[in-house]
């Protein structure tokens, strides 16, 4: 068979290989349209790319996570949890603070240098005689630091408890 080739084009469905095709072609006559359909195949990336789906699902478990976290509250009588709505790089007491303005919670705090104090929650006031004050954890875990100084994170449970130390 002069001035014929044979063409081997792999079949790929999907990205899997699912077989060869085999074309003899007058090369004469061919070589040119050939020649360009190669050149366009290679220039779309039909050989070699194919574009990624996108995950509907995974996009939105990322919000999900993203989103949430608990109020929980023990006031030594039981304990309430809300499931609250976060945005962005927020704290602990700004996020009571939105709270507060959604009647979702009432409490009272004081300032001072070394940050915020939270005084009382829904009408329990710290109690300097009996040693009672309001603490939080996140996630289980004491925490070390102020609620103004936490940045509440997406899942966080974050438990108040009246409680004596």
């Amino acid at each position: 068979m002069r001035g014929h080739a044979l063409l081997i084009i792999p079949q790929v469905h999907s990205g899997q290989a699912i077989g060869t095709a085999y074309i003899s072609i007058n090369m004469k006559k061919t070589t040119i349209l050939l020649t360009a359909a190669i050149i366009i195949s290679i220039g779309t990336g039909i050989f070699v790319y194919e574009r990624p789906q996108d995950d509907p699902a995974k996009d939105s478990n990322i919000e999900a996570q993203k989103a949430n976290a608990i109020i929980a509250i023990n006031d030594g009588s039981g304990r309430t949890e809300q499931r609250i709505d976060i945005n962005g790089n927020m704290s602990l007491f700004d996020t009571m603070k939105e709270m507060e303005k959604a009647s979702k919670i009432d409490f009272e705090y004081t300032e001072s240098e070394m940050g915020v104090m939270i005084e009382s929650i829904n009408g329990m006031k710290n109690d300097p005689q009996k040693n009672l004050y309001w603490m939080y954890k996140i996630n289980g875990e004491s925490s070390s630091i102020g609620a103004s100084q936490y940045k509440i994170q997406p899942n966080d449970t974050v438990l108040w408890e009246y409680k004596g130390f």
